[in-house]
């Protein structure tokens, strides 16, 4: 599964940090029955509710380093609930990253239509140019007085 969207990795996190589900949803901004169906399995993370938790985790994760290089050097790796320093921050990276994927893809296909749009106003402008000609036509083609009722 990807880690994205583990909510393994998302509760893991969360309980390491020592921080309820409810102060997590405080902190983030997504409810806490979100998270609750995340962890659980019963739904999955979107992309904006990832980045806003991912980035809540970093900053927990942040003030919790803010002890002593000797409380550093002290902890137990055993008791480490994160695989590499700022695993919260690189959480919130992809999140990030991952949205900015959709923003780029939407990108292109809005490129897309406006080109398919600008094709379309040429042909419509072929039409139009048309339709002229051959109103000027048709009115050639009318004799003479009754011509000019129409010019």
């Amino acid at each position: 599964m990807n880690k994205f969207y583990d909510p393994a990795l998302l509760k893991r996190l969360r309980t390491g940090l020592k921080i309820s589900q409810h102060k997590l949803a405080k902190l983030s901004g997504v409810s806490r029955a979100v998270i609750a169906n995340v962890e659980t399995e019963v739904s999955r993370l979107s992309t904006e509710d990832a980045k806003k938790l991912w980035l809540a985790l970093a900053e927990v994760e942040a003030e919790s380093r803010k002890g002593t290089l000797a409380d550093l050097r002290s902890a137990e790796p055993a008791d480490s609930f994160v695989k590499q320093p700022g695993e919260c921050a690189v959480m919130a990276l992809d999140a990030n990253a991952r949205q900015l994927q959709m923003y780029k893809s939407l990108l292109v296909d809005v490129h897309r239509e406006m080109d398919m749009l600008k094709r379309k106003e040429k042909e419509i402008e072929a039409w139009i140019d048309e339709a002229l000609d051959d109103q000027l036509r048709i009115k050639a083609l009318i004799p003479g007085s009754f011509a000019k009722k129409y010019q």
